[in-house]
């Protein structure tokens, strides 16, 4: 009976995997996010990272020489574009650049409704054929620089 266990993962996991190959999953209003299936891991391709206008300002500073005032989303869209071409960080991994980087934010109240720090959400949209350890890779130099300015 023992002996049947792996033959039954094995089973259902094939199971499941055609199951999910075949379901349209945008029909029934639904959307898998991530799938683990066959010690495999199928993703969005998408990684976000949060970064404080200040560290925003000051790489741009670092880079370019200018310092930025960062009024609103634009602004910080247009920041984030040039601090990625002047990095050089997607010449480095040009396999891995993403298709799409997207800029959101929101506000991080310290102490009072008056003292506030503005957040940014930087999402990038990898291919899905580029893997989880490059992804990684090329956020983290990212993160890295970002902590160092």
């Amino acid at each position: 009976m023992t002996r049947d266990i792996p033959k039954a993962k094995r089973i259902a996991r094939k199971i499941i995997t055609t199951f999910l190959r075949n379901i349209d999953l945008p029909a029934l209003g639904s959307k898998i996010e991530y799938v683990c299936i066959a010690n495999k891991f199928i993703g969005t391709g998408k990684m976000k990272i949060k970064v404080e206008s200040d560290k925003i300002i000051k790489a741009v500073k670092k880079l370019d020489g200018i310092e930025i005032v960062l009024e609103n989303l634009d602004d910080a869209r247009e920041a984030i574009h040039l601090i990625l071409l002047r990095t050089g960080l997607f010449e480095k991994h040009k396999d891995a650049e993403p298709r799409e980087v997207r800029v959101s934010s929101y506000q991080k109240y310290e102490t009072t409704a008056v003292d506030y720090k503005m957040i940014f959400l930087l999402e990038f949209i990898f291919e899905n054929d580029i893997s989880l350890d490059t992804r990684v890779a090329v956020i983290k130099e990212l993160q890295e620089f970002f902590s160092k300015v």
